[in-house]
């Protein structure tokens, strides 16, 4: 139960007493397709729509608090008169406020998660490892900004033992709001990559913005995790007074050997640390995975796990909806990598594929990478020539940019075909494959690539 009295005359908030009305809250929603009874709606505005707009219907199922901006108040207040009414400046930022004073009736464990690749896998690694042996809050899906932050907040009780917050950003200064929101006690960084270069700029502008985690972590004296393989987080983490450093290389407290991958292109990997060795192979495909999993490993050995718990965390865990999700319809496998993409997630995507091991071919289903900003010709250019260079029998490019990597690709290969529309790509795909091929499917957000993948499973 959230007590709205508690936080109430947070800042700019002002509150307008209806005394026939109970006060308190079950949870907290800024939607109110998913409103219960007795709980509080928060009024945000967005670029597509106004949460004002459904305040009425908000009170109707069962909200027992509306927050809402005031100017919007002053013109409705009558209207609602006999209602439990929060006025604020900015129910945007105001949102951020209430979940961190609801975060600060929790003396739990918070971990922040951070960097340009695999966050959301990592997060979900770290939480299942975490899961053997403590009742674990963790971030849903990817909700990992200025909104959703606070909404997993917000889904906090007594019964958690540790919270594994993701946070994310594609502007400077954003994760340094998110830390002032979680106030989180230990922080880590997946990777630095080139995300983002249409605000960022350059590999270093990506550091500094994903940096901010571990200048709050080093501001407020408290733990990091370093991948001590990445020469800008190890950079970075300079300042880290407490720290556990993980890796492949070098001489770390968590150290990994990378033992191959299976037929289907699943890694197997060793982990030691102290005296302990321990062997596990996941059903995540990809090289790049045991980062992921080593990072979630460390952090277990932190909280006290014994190799055995871990290695039945990470051995139990499966991709996520678009993260390098493994497929199989009939008889073809679909490595379902759609959800985004940068250079770096593009490379490591493609490796995958190439060490998979099938009778039958492998297909590259490409869309473009976005906000890379004035690199994005270079970027997709890169990605031709990576194409170009691999045992992959099929380049299938689609969007705008992909089209520079097919055209370095297609003079360099046979079976490099570009398209302008996703339908036309899905009948030749439907036309293409085989019993045994292996596709992958990858592209940013924006060129709606899973609807390949809805077609095929047709």
């Amino acid at each position: 139960m959230i007590d709205i009295r508690d936080f109430c005359f947070i800042e700019d908030s002002t509150l307008c007493i209806a005394w026939d009305k109970p006060l308190g809250s079950r949870g907290i929603s800024i939607d109110t397709r998913t409103i219960k009874k007795y709980d509080l709606y928060i009024a945000i505005k967005g670029e597509n729509f106004d949460g004002h707009d459904f305040v009425e219907d908000a009170y109707a199922k069962g909200a027992t608090v509306c927050i809402v901006n005031k100017e919007w108040a002053n013109k409705n207040q009558e209207k609602f008169k006999g209602n439990w009414l929060i006025e604020v400046n900015d129910t945007l930022k105001h949102i951020g406020l209430l979940a961190n004073a609801y975060r600060k009736k929790f003396d739990i464990p918070f971990i922040a998660v951070g960097g340009s690749n695999g966050k959301t896998t990592t997060k979900e690694m770290i939480a299942s490892v975490l899961s053997q042996k403590y009742k674990v809050l963790k971030t849903e899906g990817n909700f990992n900004n200025h909104i959703g932050v606070p909404l997993t907040l917000f889904r906090l009780d007594e019964s958690h033992e540790i919270a594994v917050i993701e946070i994310g950003t594609n502007h400077f200064n954003e994760l340094k709001y998110l830390c002032k929101i979680v106030e989180p006690d230990y922080g880590i960084l997946t990777n630095i990559g080139r995300e983002h270069l249409e605000f960022f700029k350059t590999i270093n502008g990506v550091a500094k913005a994903e940096g901010e985690l571990f200048d709050y972590i080093i501001k407020n004296d408290k733990t990091g995790f370093v991948n001590i393989d990445d020469e800008h987080i190890v950079s970075k983490a300079k300042g880290l007074k407490r720290k556990l450093t993980y890796g492949f290389k070098g001489r770390v407290a968590v150290k990994g050997k990378f033992l191959g991958l299976d037929n289907s292109g699943m890694p197997s990997f060793e982990i030691a640390y102290k005296n302990e060795i321990t062997k596990i192979k996941l059903k995540v495909p990809g090289e790049h995975s045991v980062y992921n999993a080593l990072a979630a490993a460390a952090i277990g050995f932190h909280f006290a796990l014994s190799g055995k718990q871990i290695k039945k965390g990470l051995e139990r865990f499966i991709s996520h909806s678009k993260r390098m999700e493994v497929l199989h319809v009939k008889g073809i496998t679909i490595i379902n990598d759609c959800y985004n993409a940068n250079p770096d997630s593009m490379i490591a995507a493609i490796k995958t594929l190439e060490q998979i091991k099938t009778k039958g071919r492998k297909i590259a289903v490409l869309g473009d990478m976005s906000e890379l900003g004035n690199t994005s010709k270079t970027g997709h250019e890169e990605m031709g020539k990576v194409i170009s260079n691999s045992k992959i029998d099929y380049f299938l490019s689609i969007g705008k940019d992909m089209k520079y990597a097919h055209d370095i690709a297609d003079e360099l290969m046979d079976n490099a075909i570009h398209f302008e529309s996703n339908n036309v790509l899905i009948e030749y795909l439907q036309f293409l494959l085989e019993l045994g091929d292996v596709i992958l499917i990858k592209g940013s957000r924006s060129m709606k690539m899973e609807s390949i993948i809805d077609a095929l499973s047709k």
